[in-house]
């Protein structure tokens, strides 16, 4: 049997090589001194990067940008969002659930909430997403994916009046 590629979704915890990627407080880094670039701008780089595979339907990429990411900050709700939509990209619900549940014990972001809900969808469990959406919506962060999630349950139930007011909401908040 071969080794798994290095971009090859994790088999065990989703978010295991992040546990096990953060370093000891005795860890130097040395090759963060040496770069030019401040630890904000990496991160928005590989955010940026991350996004432009997933559009490509690179998703083992996508997979590794945000695990690098979640090594240097394992509580970032974009990178926890982006992995649990890339496996349900990839169809695979359970890993998906799985680093929800995780993710949630990381970060009790609204971004993380939004991907929790999008989880609950994929599931059947509509009128859990819808309430995960709604309190989303209150908390007043201006998440275009729970006004999109909210949407898609609205199309769903053939209220399609209310429903397009909440695409219109979403498309406002992030036109892509």
């Amino acid at each position: 049997a071969s080794a798994p590629s290095p971009s090859a979704p994790p088999t065990g915890s989703p978010l295991s090589t992040v546990e096990n990627a953060i370093p000891s407080s005795g860890a130097t880094t040395s090759s963060a001194s040496n770069t030019s670039t401040s630890a904000p701008e990496k991160m928005s780089n590989l955010l940026g990067e991350a996004k432009a595979l997933y559009r490509k339907g690179d998703f083992n990429g996508t997979i590794s940008r945000y695990q690098t990411i979640l090594q240097e900050k394992p509580k970032s709700p974009d990178a926890l969002a982006g992995l649990i939509r890339v496996y349900l990209k990839q169809k695979n619900v359970d890993l998906a659930a799985k680093t929800a549940e995780q993710a949630l014990q990381l970060s009790d972001s609204p971004r993380v909430r939004t991907a929790h809900a999008e989880v609950l969808f994929r599931q059947g469990r509509i009128d859990s997403a819808q309430k995960e959406w709604v309190n989303v919506i209150n908390t007043g962060s201006p998440e275009a994916r729970a006004y999109f999630g909210l949407y898609r349950v609205r199309h769903a139930i053939a209220m399609f009046k209310s429903g397009e007011t909440l695409l219109n909401k979403a498309h406002e908040l992030d036109p892509s």
